[in-house]
């Protein structure tokens, strides 16, 4: 690093950031902003940096950039591919822009890049709204929307970026820019799917609707139940109510592990409306916990999650659901957690009706992941560093075999469930791809932000 001044380097800093912070190692503060959703990413920063404003935003990337600092934006810090950390540079930490400010009367919702899902459900709910956003309530709001965004919601109203209205963007350059459809057209663009190669985003502005109690809850089944849940998950995709939404896949039940396959379901709706449409999963159950619930409590029901180190995977099916494919999955799971005591695992089949997403081109947003196809997210959650290498090497295994019933041309996977390997941009993007590296060139030329599923800009 070039930078001299002061005895740590970071006096210069801290006289442009007033009112947030500057962290540096040495203090339980500095220590208690390492911390992740996953500890596999905890990487020591030479500087944390905890912004009040865009402007103090803006002051620290044109810190970073003049000394030569490596950056990366934290917001969740819920990804597990480490994408917000940087060991020996500097991280943005946006945990204290959290501010919601909701417009009834508008039915939109302004909140800040730090905010997490369960800020703006709370604040949208005591007004009898929601909107789209993650299906887990404790992950931040920034990886989610740039990246895209699917939500219990998406099946009604589409994406998270299918409803951002603008959006507050700090760029390479220290620029703070509102991107919207009349302003900044191309970096709206671009940051609709794609948003983490191009600045910093400081506060988002969405669509909010009347939303009011809905049926929802875990249900357990056992293995003998297979059949019947790929039956239901062919029967979800071809009905395409968008009322509905369900996650399912095979885990181990606490407290002896017995094998088995859960459903997270998902109705809008009333409890008899509810019931009727999952009838069949709810007569094969051997515990159903869903019942009527609010839609912060909807919001909370996956995450929460108590081990350690945790690791995503990502892949897609094409609809049909086989069941050799989820038996086959699934064996390779349960052996693998059988043989490694230590290890918890699920692999999650995202059923979000898909026809509203599909129904928006996939030129439209630089988010392409539009076709047909619904979203694998294998996820596995342990305690001992050990036990990480192997735990990697079977996550790719898994990711492997499911992809061979994924999407094979175009956009392969959502970029937003971590894959360890570099993706090529256009398995990531698709035919955005041209239009994406102009921009980048355009807008972040040097190629400061680089973490999340980055490409070179031109040359």
């Amino acid at each position: 690093m070039s930078f001299t001044t002061g005895s740590d380097g970071f006096d210069a800093l801290r006289q442009s950031i007033k009112a947030g912070k500057v962290l540096v190692p040495g203090s339980q503060e500095y220590e208690d902003s390492l911390r992740r959703w996953s500890e596999t990413c905890v990487k020591p920063a030479a500087v944390v940096v905890k912004p009040a404003s865009a402007g103090e935003v803006s002051d620290a990337i044109k810190f970073a950039t003049t000394n030569g600092i490596p950056l990366t934006v934290k917001c969740g810090g819920h990804s597990t591919s480490g994408t917000s950390s940087c060991e020996g540079g500097m991280v943005i930490d946006l945990g204290l822009l959290r501010d919601v400010r909701v417009n009834p009367a508008e039915k939109t919702v302004t909140f800040g890049g730090g905010c997490l899902w369960q800020d703006v459900d709370q604040a949208l709910w005591e007004h009898g709204l929601a909107t789209v956003g993650g299906t887990v309530s404790d992950t931040g709001v920034g990886g989610l929307i740039l990246g895209g965004g699917f939500g219990f919601l998406t099946p009604r109203y589409g994406l998270t970026i299918d409803i951002l209205l603008e959006a507050e963007v700090v760029t390479a350059d220290g620029r703070v820019l509102r991107v919207a459809e009349d302003e900044n057209q191309d970096l709206f663009w671009a940051v609709r799917g794609a948003g983490q190669s191009f600045g910093v985003a400081t506060s988002f502005t969405v669509r909010a609707f009347d939303q009011g109690p809905c049926y929802a809850g875990m249900v357990l089944l056992s293995p003998t139940a297979l059949p019947t849940i790929v039956d239901f998950v062919n029967f979800v995709h071809e009905a395409q109510d968008a009322n509905s939404a369900m996650v399912t896949g095979p885990t181990r039940f606490p407290p002896d592990g017995e094998e088995g396959y859960f459903c997270m379901i998902f109705y809008n709706g009333n409890e008899e409306e509810g019931k009727k449409f999952y009838r069949p999963i709810l007569d094969a159950a051997t515990l159903n916990t869903a019942s009527v619930k609010t839609w912060p409590e909807v919001n909370s029901q996956l995450g929460q999650i108590a081990s350690s180190r945790k690791l995503l995977g990502g892949a897609t099916f094409v609809p049909p659901l086989k069941l050799e494919d989820v038996q086959r999955a699934a064996e390779k799971m349960f052996r693998f957690t059988e043989e490694h005591l230590g290890v918890q695992a699920a692999i999650q089949w995202e059923i979000l009706p898909n026809s509203r997403v599909r129904s928006t081109s996939h030129k439209a947003t630089a988010f392409a992941a539009r076709d047909d196809a619904y979203q694998i997210c294998p996820f596995w959650q342990w305690d001992d560093p050990e036990l990480d290498g192997v735990v990697r090497r079977v996550n790719r295994e898994v990711v492997t075999k499911l992809r061979e019933s994924g999407v094979k041309t175009g956009v392969t996977q959502y970029n937003n469930y971590n894959i360890e390997d570099d993706v090529p941009p256009e398995k990531a993007y698709g035919s955005n791809v041209e239009r994406l590296q102009r921009l980048k060139e355009k807008y972040d030329p040097t190629n400061i932000f680089h973490k999340w599923n980055s490409f070179r800009a031109r040359r």
